[in-house]
This record gives structure tokens, C-alpha cells and sequence, in this order.
């Protein structure tokens, strides 16, 4: 099992945009939200180093996914309640962003660090939580045979 804390505001895998280069006249895709690539270079620098060299899962993979938010201050009541939780406030985050598009996020981040394709996990878990420290927790499991030869 590979498992990893990736600190800071999980960002989502959102829509493309699409553009005329002006130079070669092509048309060409960007991703919308400029967060979102610091974001997956975060995301993989840190699996990579969790891999501690290991070479890419080959095989079906398991992942465990749990996103991690801060809450937002309207959860808190003001003056000398500054720092307790109304009785109104939601126990998980239920708005956006949305679980999948987060997923997504971390899946390309993955891919070609953790495996080759993100079309090899077979099962996710995924969640939304509050917490202190914002970030993700991931988990993740193969086969003993799961990783290329030469490992394990």
C-alpha cells in the first residue's frame, strides 16, 4: 500500500477552454482554472516521493481518496463564541466542488507517476471532509504483482 498526504486547498479538474493560437492559427485546449496545474504538480511530487523509486503499477488499482476542507467561518459563531461550531453548521461539506472533478484532479496527477493510465483503477473511494489542514489523503493498493518487473 502506498499511502500520502498532499497539503493545500484541493483544487478540480474543471472544464477546458478552447483558443485560436494566433501564431500557427491552431486551435488549441487549456485548462480554465489556473490553480489547477501547481496544484497536480503538487499532487505528483509527492506520490513520487511516496513511490520511494518504485516503478508504475501495472495492474488494477484501489484507491482511497479523502479531500480535506477548512470550514468556513460563517460555521462559527461570533464575539466570545468565536471559536465553537453553530448548531446549523453541516457535519461534511455538501456544495462544491464537486467529488468528481476532484477525483479527476488527482487521477491525471497520478498518471505516469503512480501508473500508466488512470483507467486501471477499478474501485474508489472518495469523501469530503472538514478538517484543520486542508489537502488529500490518498491511499492506494495493488497486487504484489501489481508493480512492473524489477520491483517488489
Amino acid at each position: 500500500m502506498i499511502e500520502f498526504f498532499v497539503p493545500g486547498l484541493p483544487i478540480t479538474q474543471g472544464s477546458k477552454r478552447a483558443f485560436i493560437n494566433k501564431y500557427t492559427g491552431r486551435a488549441q485546449m487549456i485548462e480554465d482554472n489556473v490553480k489547477l496545474k501547481p496544484w497536480r504538480w503538487t499532487v505528483g511530487v509527492t506520490a513520487a516521493m511516496a513511490m520511494a523509486k518504485r516503478p508504475h503499477i501495472k495492474g488494477p488499482v484501489r484507491i482511497r481518496l479523502q479531500f480535506l476542507f477548512p470550514r468556513p467561518k460563517s460555521h462559527y459563531g461570533t464575539g466570545r463564541n468565536y471559536d465553537k461550531l453553530k448548531d446549523k453548521a453541516p457535519a461534511v461539506p455538501t456544495g462544491k466542488p464537486d467529488l468528481d472533478k476532484l477525483q479527476r484532479a488527482v487521477f491525471d496527477a497520478l498518471t505516469h507517476v503512480v501508473w500508466t493510465d488512470d483507467a486501471q483503477v477499478t474501485e474508489v473511494f472518495a469523501m469530503k471532509r472538514y478538517n484543520q489542514e486542508p489537502g488529500v489523503l490518498v491511499a492506494i493498493e495493488c497486487d504484489q504483482t501489481g508493480f512492473e518487473e524489477g520491483d517488489e
